[in-house]
């Protein structure tokens, strides 16, 4: 949320950033039978909609670098078409 607030009116995000932000964010994706979404956090090892949503509306609003949004094929990690 910080990273998109900040990011929202212009902010640069840098390779610095886009490292901290993947080791942050990667380390929660996946649960059980349910690969491309992203866990809660915080103690709490749940996947939701809600967080997954947060993760792939940031990936949408840096242009898809992150590569969070899974294909329309289904494969994670490549860079769906952002609209």
């Amino acid at each position: 949320m910080v990273v998109r607030a900040y990011s929202l009116p212009g902010g640069t995000v840098d390779a610095s950033l886009r490292d901290a932000l993947g080791r942050g964010v990667t380390a929660y994706r996946g649960c059980a039978g349910l690969d491309d979404l992203y866990q809660v956090g915080g103690g709490d090892p749940a996947c939701d909609l809600k967080t997954t949503w947060g993760v792939w509306a940031l990936d949408r609003q840096l242009g898809g670098t992150m590569g969070w949004v899974p294909s329309r094929a289904g494969e994670s990690g490549e860079r769906a078409e952002v609209r």
